[in-house]
């Protein structure tokens, strides 16, 4: 049998599974930082490499075909890093986007739960309160059968009319 003091001491269970999407999330944010440290580094990388290219092209432009072949692998590999490193950040942030959906989820379910409990709760209030009226209504039913006192007469009106009448009494 749930007391009101049980029903009051909810515990989440999915406290830890926000824990760790949170922390997961987080983790994704450094990788993404750290894949863009990478690409920015890649960048960096891929201007030097063209600018040393461009400088070799100046002064090789006579030299061998095989060199000239080299240099445009080179540049075609450092653009498929830089498309890697794209790829990358793009699957980083999608799976971001699928934990915050999860999370969103999740929360989502515990606010339902959370209103279903609060009409519940409400329901209860409203039943325990009709119990209240109609219990004091009975026991006020007792009282006046074991000790029949007309309604305007309760001491209380007595102590009332006290002062009244000793006004009547000064005039």
């Amino acid at each position: 049998m749930e007391t009101p003091q049980n029903s009051l001491n909810i515990t989440f269970q999915d406290d830890k599974e926000i824990q760790d999407l949170l922390k997961q999330l987080k983790d994704a944010k450094t990788e993404l930082q750290l894949t863009k440290d990478e690409v920015e580094q890649v960048n960096k990388d891929v201007n030097k490499c063209r600018e040393e290219m461009d400088r070799r092209m100046m002064m090789m432009v006579q030299m061998d075909e095989g060199l000239w072949n080299a240099l445009l692998e080179l540049d075609t590999l450092m653009q498929e890093k830089k498309s890697l490193g794209n790829q990358l950040e793009e699957l980083t942030l999608s799976s971001t986007i699928e934990t915050k959906q999860a999370l969103l989820r999740s929360l989502q379910e515990e606010e339902s739960s959370l209103l279903e409990q609060e009409c519940d709760l409400k329901l209860r209030r409203e039943q325990l309160r009709k119990a209240l009226v109609d219990a004091s209504a009975n026991s006020e039913e007792v009282s006046q059968g074991e000790n029949p006192v007309k309604p305007g007469s309760s001491s209380q009106s007595k102590s009332t009319e006290k002062p009244v009448r000793k006004r009547r009494t000064r005039k």
